[in-house]
């Protein structure tokens, strides 16, 4: 561990200040902000970027970036609701593929896109969520095969959705691994032996939403990132929560900590679905929607 000073490997523990209950918090939203889950409408992106094949997990992170889609005029995402998925195609013929989900893209309740408020009180507090459901639905229309492994990544609210979908897609399809970023846990735990690891920054308020850590399964590890690394307690929200400084600070951390026992099971399991050297990618997006867009309007 003496390559990056700050970079540690912990049990699961309060990291400060205490937070709202989340059951509570959803409960003091309402029905307002719980409205009835809708069936969202997943449509797939024309001609979307085609990135290279992720080679480490901190790779997998940069493609979640790809997934916040370009800013409006006016600061907001453009495009909210981008699900990214790469066919990664190993040199012996075999596929694998990588999910990649962002975080929060409209902080108001309801919104057309399910990368909400809404989702977010209802994945923390252990409900039904309609991103979880764009997700399963972009990995249908994509034909990804029901052996073919799985690496779910996910930024945020997006690290919710991932963990949300390693339950939902139990037994239907191949997960091996689940990587999350700046989030909160989820009330309930992931399956049992699935290799989960969460990066979280000493000074990144976001993961500590969930109001206190639930104990660690056995193969789930928290690679938490304090110090000089994670930067000073000044240092704005938008830079302690980045998802592109979480790629870097995962790309470090990495390094130090490689051929730690704590880090080999997760790292076989990504091996699996990265692929060795050779390894090609085919990128696809899919938009998720409340609501169908209007007549003349691209996903």
């Amino acid at each position: 561990m003496s390559g990056l000073a700050g970079a540690l490997l912990r049990a699961a523990s309060p990291l400060g200040a205490a937070v709202p209950d989340p059951v509570a918090a959803v409960a003091a939203g309402g029905a307002t902000v719980l409205r009835t889950r809708v069936d969202p409408v997943v449509v797939p992106v024309a001609d979307p970027p085609q990135l290279p094949a992720p080679r480490t997990v901190a790779d997998a992170l940069d493609v979640v970036a790809e997934s916040y889609g370009r800013r409006a005029a006016d600061g907001s995402w453009a495009t909210p609701g981008l699900v990214t998925l790469q066919q990664l195609t190993h040199p012996d013929g075999t596929r694998a593929w990588l999910v990649a989900i962002p975080g929060t893209q409209r902080w108001s309740p309801n919104a057309d896109t399910p990368t909400d408020l809404t989702t977010n009180l209802r994945l923390l507090g252990g409900l039904d969520d309609d991103m979880t459901d764009a997700v399963v639905d972009a990995l249908e229309q994509a034909g990804v095969g029901r052996d073919e492994p799985l690496l779910l990544a996910g930024h945020s609210q997006g690290g919710m959705v991932a963990e949300s979908l390693a339950t939902a897609l139990a037994g239907s399809f191949a997960v091996r691994a689940v990587v999350t970023a700046g989030s909160p846990d989820l009330t309930a735990p992931t399956p049992a032996g699935l290799p989960v690891r969460r990066y979280r920054r000493s000074n990144d308020l976001v993961p500590q939403l969930d109001g206190a850590r639930r104990p660690l399964g056995a193969r789930e590890s928290v690679v938490e990132v304090l110090g000089a690394e994670a930067g000073s307690c000044t240092r704005t929200f938008a830079d302690t929560h980045s998802v592109r400084g979480y790629a870097a600070a995962a790309r470090r951390a990495d390094a130090a900590l490689e051929g730690s026992p704590v880090m080999a099971g997760f790292d076989a399991a990504a091996r699996e679905v990265l692929g060795p050297e050779g390894t090609t990618a085919r990128t696809l997006q899919f938009r998720a929607r409340r609501s169908a867009p209007p007549a003349g309007e691209g996903p």
